[in-house]
Order: structure tokens, then sequence, then C-alpha cells
């Protein structure tokens, strides 16, 4: 259930998110050949054919029109949080964090653009503004093609591994962290309690490295 509805009931773009969401709870990250073809039954078992193509408009879109849908990522991973580089420019997550933004700390650019559009155009909606506004940095930023051909299981995989790389980034990120004030402090006076802490954090969610660190 989603919103108080079963998942066949669900728009496609609410379930290819939640299902993703389920999928990637269920195996912590790490699934083989045969995780996913129980998926991609479970995809056609809820009246989304595996084969079938879409676009990355509908699915933008979908995010716009149903916050909650933001929300169900959030509680797997926070996109805001990670810090990405250009080493590390994922469109599809900098779209995802954009459609969110928009709805929240960017409010203020939203209203801008429909005072300056109800001059030309009174029955112009935030919606539409939202929705113009998250196309042009997609195509201008991202150089993303939003009218893309994508099959709904390969916009499945996709967001599997936005989730994947989001979790494994932060665990970068605290690792890295931790690396260079350990290294920075090391046989000073100050205390590096943090920085081990790092360490543990990243060592529990499985980073190699950081389980070294740590002996």
């Amino acid at each position: 259930m989603f919103n108080g509805l079963e998942y066949r009931d669900l728009s496609n773009v609410a379930k290819t998110i939640c299902l993703s969401c389920d999928f990637y709870e269920k195996t912590k990250g790490n699934w083989n050949t045969k995780d996913l073809i129980i998926l991609k039954f479970i995809f056609s078992s809820i009246g989304l054919p595996v084969s079938d193509t879409t676009t990355y408009e509908p699915f933008f879109e979908g995010l716009l029109n149903e916050y909650s849908l933001l929300e169900r990522l959030q509680k797997l991973v926070d996109y805001h949080e990670v810090d990405l580089s250009a080493k590390y420019r994922v469109p599809l997550i900098l779209g995802i964090s954009k459609a969110d933004l928009i709805q929240s700390k960017e409010n203020y650019i939203v209203d801008s653009l429909v005072t300056q559009m109800r001059n030309f155009n009174k029955d112009f909606t935030r919606n539409e503004a939202r929705k113009l506004i998250l196309e042009h940095y997609i195509k201008e930023e991202l150089l993303m093609n939003l009218k893309s051909p994508v099959a709904n299981f390969d916009l499945a995989l996709e967001v599997l591994c936005t989730l994947d790389f989001l979790a494994n980034k932060k665990i970068l990120n605290l690792y890295e962290f931790g690396y260079k004030y350990y290294f920075r402090y090391k046989g000073t006076e100050v205390n590096y309690s943090e920085d081990m802490k790092c360490f543990e954090m990243a060592a529990a969610q499985g980073y190699i490295d950081a389980q070294y660190m740590l002996g």
C-alpha cells in the first residue's frame, strides 16, 4: 500500500519508485540476477510491463505532482546531504533533487515566475511554473533529453542504481572526512574521537577501507 492505494492502482511513476524502494530496502543494495527476475515478475503482476517504454518526462512530472514520492525516496537516502561534486554529476540524482528544491527551498523562484507569466497569461499555474523550471534545468544544466525512450524496467534499474550510489557516496564521505581529520591530528593533543565515529559508521555499512582503519 502507498497513500492508501494498492500498488496496482498507483500511477506508473509511483509503481516504479515504490517497487524500487521496497526492493532496495529488502536487498539492502545487494541483489543478484535471480532477485531482478523476481522484480520483473512483480512489475508485470501489477500492470507495468517491463519491456514497455516510457520517457523521463512523466517520471519527473510524477515527482512534481506527488511530493510523497520524493518523501519515499528520502526515507532511504538524503540526496540533499550528499556532496555531489562535478566528478559525481548523475543526472537522475540531480533532477530528483531539483524537483524537491522547487517545491521547498526554491519556492520563491516559482512565485517569481508565476508573477511574471501572469502578465501574459492570467491562468498560468504554479504547477506549470515548476514544470518549466525543472525542464529548463534538466535540459540546460544536465544535458538530459526528457523525451528519450526508456523501458519501464530500465528506469527502475536507474532508480535502484541512484539509491545505491547515494548510499555508498554518503559512506565514502564519512570515510574521507574521518581519514583527513585523523591524519591531520594524529599524535597531537587534539581529541579525534569524531573521525573515529565516522570510520565506525562507514565500517558498519560495509565500507572495507574503514573496517581496515579500525583494525
